[in-house]
């Protein structure tokens, strides 16, 4: 099973499906990669599909810190950048949505 190293040591599972341009499906809080399983192989025709499991949930880490949007959207900035995309795309739902928003403000800090 695939996991990321965070930059505060928790590990973060991810899995990939399909190629082309990156695509990251975050669930809403609480979620796990599998929520998006009915949709993965049409967008997979078209797109690097990056599905994860958020911190504290299904195969991740859990970790003893204040969860919140912003942390969800700097452990998916962590995982993209880990996984080498320069271009982002994010689709979500629910606080996903949320987290995908923060961290387009978040990526584009300098």
């Amino acid at each position: 099973m695939p996991h990321i190293t965070l930059r505060d040591g928790a590990t973060l599972y991810f899995e990939t499906h399909g190629a082309g341009p990156p695509l990251m499906l975050v669930t809403g809080l609480g979620g796990v990669a599998t929520f998006w399983e009915p949709h993965v192989p049409a967008f997979a025709r078209h797109f690097t599909v990056v599905l994860h499991d958020h911190r504290g949930c299904g195969r991740s880490a859990l970790s003893r810190i204040d969860y919140s949007v912003e942390q969800m959207a700097d452990d998916a900035l962590q995982l993209m950048d880990a996984l080498g995309a320069a271009r982002r795309r994010t689709g979500g739902l629910q606080q996903g949505q949320r987290a995908g928003a923060a961290r387009a403000v978040l990526d584009s800090r300098p």
